[in-house]
């Protein structure tokens, strides 16, 4: 990792190190083996105040999953959410099981960035503005709900100084990745699952996004279903000027 460059103008993307790629609905034992790397990455960006750190969410609509393209050719349902409309914010994503949710030590982590935000913070972020219901901001706390946190993360970020957000996607690449960066991050380190799905398709858009940043994935850090396609798409990473470490 480049010490020259500041930490304000780093960035990490964690891709996709949720519940159901680990131990779930796709679960793999090269998923869990690289916890302690994935973790590494998350605490360093945190602990030196990265410019950036965003984590994708892997996240499919209950109700129409088998009718896309997706659900007909990888017919096992995974990270299935239910929407509910949000007036304020277009529409919630809200995890029906814990699918869709992060995994083991992350999942500890973001939900401790969350609850140590004071009340006023945690009832804008999960109430849906309706300060009349009665409930105490503990109680309004939803970590399922993918908006709700997205929205708390921001607040938690803004108190270390870093832009920490958190994208839903409903394929493999999230196309509107860019506007979740804040500036332009002069290195960004992916982590996280699967290596030829997910990581590969966000690191291309990143590669679109950011044409002058170098780009590093962290190889103990992504793992995939075939150890086979894993060595393969590290090894063609270069072609698009992407450095694996």
């Amino acid at each position: 990792m480049d010490n020259t460059i500041q930490a304000c103008d780093k960035a990490l993307l964690c891709v996709d190190f949720e519940n159901d790629f680990v131990d779930g609905a796709l679960g793999f034992d090269g998923a869990k083996a690289i916890e302690g790397s994935v973790m590494e990455l998350v605490n360093t960006a945190i602990d030196e105040k990265w410019g950036n750190i965003v984590f994708t969410d892997d996240a499919h609509d209950a109700d129409n999953y088998s009718s896309t393209l997706e659900g007909q050719r990888l017919q096992i349902p995974h990270c299935l959410v239910r929407k509910e409309g949000d007036p304020d914010y277009e529409m919630d994503n809200v995890a029906i099981d814990s699918g869709a949710l992060f995994y083991g030590k992350l999942g500890i982590k973001i939900e401790e960035m969350v609850r140590n935000l004071n009340e006023m913070k945690l009832r804008y972020a999960f109430s849906k503005f309706d300060h009349n219901d009665g409930l105490t901001a503990d109680q309004l706390v939803d970590m399922h709900n993918l908006t709700g946190v997205d929205r708390a993360l921001i607040f938690a970020g803004k108190e270390l100084g870093i832009n920490i957000r958190l994208v839903v996607k409903n394929t493999f690449g999230a196309i509107n990745l860019g506007k979740y960066f804040k500036g332009t991050p002069k290195l960004i380190v992916v982590c996280g699952l699967v290596t030829d799905i997910c990581v590969l398709s966000n690191i291309v858009i990143l590669r679109a996004l950011f044409p002058d940043a170098i780009i590093q994935v962290k190889m103990d850090a992504c793992s995939s279903f075939s150890a086979e396609k894993h060595q393969m798409v590290m090894q063609l990473l270069s072609s698009v000027q992407v450095d694996v470490i």
